[in-house]
């Protein structure tokens, strides 16, 4: 499938305990083929991640020390915003940069449902 002239940029979001390079890096042929981001780009789509490195995760530990980890009240701060600020700079650059208003964004859970407002 190629990208439709109309397309929307991409952001995806990389997952809990991984980083950038996951979705950038091929692997190799015998581990399965091409990685999601050079792959949606073959097509014609315009790409972004989030930029993160594995240990940019050990931040979410900061949560353990708060009241509402214990009282099973948490919220994304302070555990998860660093990334929600990480993924609105980038959103803001991509809007800057295509002009869409717009962005689709690969994501699970919790945090996707936070970046969706």
């Amino acid at each position: 499938m190629r990208a439709p002239a109309n397309a929307r940029p991409i952001l995806v979001l990389p997952g809990f305990g991984n980083a950038s390079q996951d979705y950038l890096e091929r692997a190799a042929p015998a581990e399965g083929g091409g990685a999601l981001v050079p792959n949606l780009q073959a097509r014609g789509f315009q790409v972004a991640v989030v930029p993160l490195e594995r240990k940019d995760w050990f931040k979410v530990a900061r949560a353990i020390l708060t009241r509402g980890f214990w009282s099973s009240s948490l919220t994304t701060s302070p555990g998860y915003t660093w990334y929600l600020e990480r993924v609105e700079e980038v959103v803001r650059q991509l809007r800057q940069e295509t002009g869409a208003e717009q962005v689709r964004c690969q994501a699970g859970g919790a945090v996707a449902a936070r970046c969706r407002g």
